[in-house]
């Protein structure tokens, strides 16, 4: 009997450690070292004229911000 109960708790104790195993395994990608090992990503080549054109629908789309406190319960009270 006590050869079952050892048995059951190393295996309920192996079954644990896997998530922490498969967690710690995704840390590792994100290594400095890993970084090193991966090509450079190019930058965008954006011409000024798409800037312009990003940069003023930034500002349209916050402008359509409203500047009030919005009360999603204002009609219920």
């Amino acid at each position: 009997m006590r050869h079952i109960l050892v048995g059951t708790a190393t295996a309920m104790l192996m079954f644990a450690a896997v998530p922490a195993h498969a967690q710690y395994s995704s840390q590792l990608s994100r290594s400095p070292l890993s970084k090193a090992q991966q090509p450079e990503d190019k930058k965008d080549a954006k011409t000024p004229e798409q800037k312009k054109k990003e940069d003023s629908a930034f500002k349209d789309a916050v402008g359509r911000i409203p500047d009030g406190k919005f009360d999603p319960w204002g009609k219920v009270r």
